[in-house]
């Protein structure tokens, strides 16, 4: 039986002989360009100098690309340990690690900022509200090519993964879904920065965070789990990166609400 999403599923947008171009690599690069221009033009409007901002995306998206590429291979080495060139050679043995590019991508964009002397709250919030598309786009990616593979699904809305027989839950399009569910939040939320005086840094902290609970959820309908000792290390990465977004987002605004209540104590003892 195939489900309803199985004619929308499309690995290949261009097939001529043996040459093809995969419908994923073709989706993830349209999310990071769409994600670079979105932090340039964060940070620039927040003041920031365009060519620091740039060097900035570069250093983190090259570091993004080594770490995903490198996770994978680790996770995947039976694969490559017969034969080294296979790294390199990426359209026969493709695969990217999403663990690995949040984590070298967020560790090189603020290591590379801070050496910059670049404000890192600004930075946050400019990779923080440039993550929507990138999970969109990526979600869109694993949808058209089946490459990551949900629990069993019985029934029409399932969908074919790639080497494992049956349908399967659309993570990717419950991916797409989620990611438009963090722009609207993140949307109300930046609407009322100013009204508010919300403290910088909160926004891409809440997004990170969003982030984080988003791979949570999925995660519990994915079937391709990387186990370490009996533990699934996709969930424990993912709750990682929610915890430490959380904490983040409760110390930046626990600073912002202190300094005001100092700020107003001195007032106050000056006035009387």
């Amino acid at each position: 039986m195939r489900g309803i999403y199985s004619k929308f599923m499309w690995p290949s947008l261009i097939s001529i002989g043996s040459f093809s171009v995969s419908s994923f690599g073709i989706f993830v690069a349209l999310g990071f360009i769409l994600a670079a221009f979105g932090v340039w033009r964060e940070s620039r409007d927040r003041g920031l100098e365009e060519i620091r901002i740039l060097d900035n995306i570069v250093v983190a998206a090259v570091s993004a690309f080594i770490g995903a590429r490198i996770l994978f291979i680790v996770v995947h080495w039976p694969v490559f340990s017969e034969q080294l060139l296979r790294i390199f050679v990426l359209w026969r043995f493709p695969g990217f690690s999403v663990i690995g590019a949040i984590i070298s991508g967020s560790i090189a964009f603020l290591v590379y900022g801070k050496s910059q002397k670049l404000s890192l709250m600004t930075l946050i919030d400019a990779y923080g509200k440039a993550l929507p598309p990138l999970i969109f786009f990526v979600s869109l990616a694993v949808f058209l090519d089946g490459s990551v593979t949900g629990k069993v699904l019985s029934g029409r809305f399932g969908v074919p993964a790639v080497g494992v027989p049956g349908l399967h839950h659309p993570i990717g399009l419950y991916g797409m879904i989620a990611s438009l569910g963090i722009w609207l939040i993140l949307w109300v939320y930046n609407r009322n920065v100013s009204k508010y005086e919300l403290p910088r840094g909160s926004s891409g902290l809440g997004a990170f965070l969003l982030l984080g609970i988003t791979l949570c959820v999925l995660a519990i309908f994915r079937q391709d789990h990387l186990y370490w000792n009996g533990i699934s290390a996709d969930l424990l990465a993912f709750v990682t990166i929610a915890l430490i977004s959380l904490v983040g987002l409760v110390i930046v605004i626990d600073n912002k609400y202190h300094n005001l209540r100092n700020l107003t104590t001195i007032f106050q003892k000056k006035k009387i």
